[in-house]
C-alpha cells in the first residue's frame, strides 16, 4: 500500500511534467512513405540477405560522413589565413 502511494505520486509528477511537451502528429504521407520503404527491404530480401544489406548501408553511410567531415575540416583550415 505504501509502495502504491509513492509510485501513485511518483507517476503524478512524471505525468505533470510530460503534459509540457507539446503534442505532434506524424503526417500519413510518411508512414505511407515508411510503409513503402519496408516493403521495398522485403523484396530486397528475396534476393540478398537483410544483414549484407545491411553492412553495406552502414559502411556507404559511413563513408560519406567521413568524407563530409574531411571536407568541412579543409574548408576550416582554408579559412586560417596563414595556411595555404
Amino acid at each position: 500500500m505504501i509502495v502504491e502511494i509513492i509510485f501513485d505520486a511518483l507517476f503524478f509528477v512524471i505525468n505533470g511534467l510530460l503534459n509540457f511537451l507539446p503534442v505532434f502528429t506524424i503526417p500519413s504521407d510518411f508512414l505511407n512513405s515508411i510503409g513503402g520503404i519496408i516493403e521495398l527491404l522485403a523484396i530486397v530480401g528475396h534476393f540478398m540477405p537483410i544483414g549484407v544489406l545491411q553492412v553495406a548501408l552502414t559502411v556507404f553511410v559511413l563513408f560519406h560522413g567521413l568524407e563530409f567531415v574531411i571536407s568541412i575540416i579543409n574548408w576550416l583550415i582554408a579559412k586560417i589565413p596563414t595556411i595555404e
